[in-house]
């Protein structure tokens, strides 16, 4: 019985050595164990700001400047390869502007500030692109795709001092914007994104932080009744948004 035993290893480790063919299963036992489906869930939250584009920005007489805005996100993916794939998205995020002005009335000079921000159900659907960082665990991913958003709620946030010689007034104005209005313009925003991801396993998924710029294609002035300008007015959204979340490999 030892000396079969010892004739077989003696076969098996010359059939190694002369490259001849033997069952995968045999020299592979576990190979498919270890390998995973490449999908993935994640969460997502950050900030950013968010301004319009406006070709009728001369004509408010004020300074049209970024607002802080807040964003969400639940997040799919799945790869085509070992390195390309897709993600779609399901988030809240918000864009809107920041109008500022200063004035000298009276001898009492005037400082005011609004922030508008209109918050968007948001489906980002974007290809992806995974490559690690040198040898190290991080692991980079470029996310460009489009998104397609509808204004769900929104609202203007607005303050402002007066200061003479002997006293300061501030005050502060919180108003809810009616979307039902049609100087509003329009719910419906497409946008192009231009995105990137550094990612690093913790657990079993990985920490990740994103950098997104939500460029907006649709005028969403396109049904207004007012205009400033002949030919009709145009604002656009233009908002960059940095993000930390957390994917979990399925």
């Amino acid at each position: 019985m030892a000396r079969a035993r010892a004739k077989a290893a003696v076969k098996s480790y010359n059939d190694i050595q002369m490259n001849r063919v033997l069952p995968e299963a045999a020299l592979w036992p576990s190979e498919k164990e270890n390998t995973t489906t490449g999908n993935y869930i994640g969460i997502t939250a950050g900030k950013g700001w968010s301004r319009q584009k406006l070709n009728y920005a001369y004509a408010l007489g004020e300074k049209i400047l970024s607002a802080d805005i807040s964003s969400f996100g639940i997040q799919y993916g799945e790869s085509f390869s070992e390195k390309m794939g897709w993600q779609i998205e399901l988030g809240l995020t918000q864009h809107g502007l920041r109008v500022e002005e200063t004035s000298n009335s009276g001898g009492v000079k005037i400082y005011s500030k609004a922030d508008a921000r209109v918050r968007y159900l948001e489906i980002p659907v974007c290809l992806t692109y995974k490559a690690p960082l040198g040898k190290s665990k991080i692991e980079v991913m470029a996310t460009p795709g489009i998104n397609f958003g509808y204004a769900v709620s929104g609202k203007i946030v607005a303050q402002g001092s007066g200061e003479n010689e002997t006293r300061m007034v501030w005050t502060k104005i919180v108003d809810q914007i009616s979307l039902a209005e049609t100087t509003f313009g329009n719910r419906l925003d497409i946008a192009l994104l231009l995105g990137a991801q550094a990612a690093y396993p913790i657990g079993p998924g990985k920490v990740f932080l994103e950098a997104r710029y939500h460029l907006g294609m649709l005028n969403l002035e396109r049904n207004a009744e007012f205009s400033f300008t002949e030919g009709g007015d145009k604002a656009f959204n233009r908002t960059m948004v940095w993000r930390v979340g957390y994917r979990y490999e399925l």
